[in-house]
């Protein structure tokens, strides 16, 4: 273990020598990999979903598209309104009619009573 020890510290220290003797090879190979990594952000994508977490042939996920298939999907749909202050009389009476109009769409849909908000300050 001892051993190990001071091979790694000499592999740093050999490499902090290096690093001093050839600052700006360090500066140009650093400035090129994050050049590098800055072309290639466009390119990143964020799943979130399960799905993403399992391989396209997983028993598991082909049983799961299968369920969702037959029975359908739970999706979720979220409205933002945006207003300069949510508790005015105006404002209020936009968001009644939304909730009123909810019984217009396609399907059934469900909405949290936000219309029943109450202004409270805790101080």
């Amino acid at each position: 273990m001892k051993k190990i020890k001071w091979n790694l510290e000499d592999i740093f220290e050999s490499f902090a020598r290096y690093a001093c003797r050839n600052k700006i090879l360090i500066i140009i190979f650093t400035l090129a990999v994050a050049a590098l990594m800055i072309y290639h952000v466009p390119n990143l994508k964020f799943n979130g979903s399960i799905e993403g977490f399992l391989k396209d042939d997983a028993p598991d996920l082909l049983a799961y598209n299968e369920f969702r298939h037959q029975f359908g999907e739970d999706g979720q749909v979220i409205i933002a309104i945006h207003s300069t202050n949510i508790f005015s009389h105006h404002f209020l009476k936009k968001l009644k009619a939304l909730h009123s109009r909810r019984k217009t769409f396609l399907h059934p849909v469900e909405i949290s009573q936000l219309v029943r908000a109450v202004n409270s300050n805790c101080r």
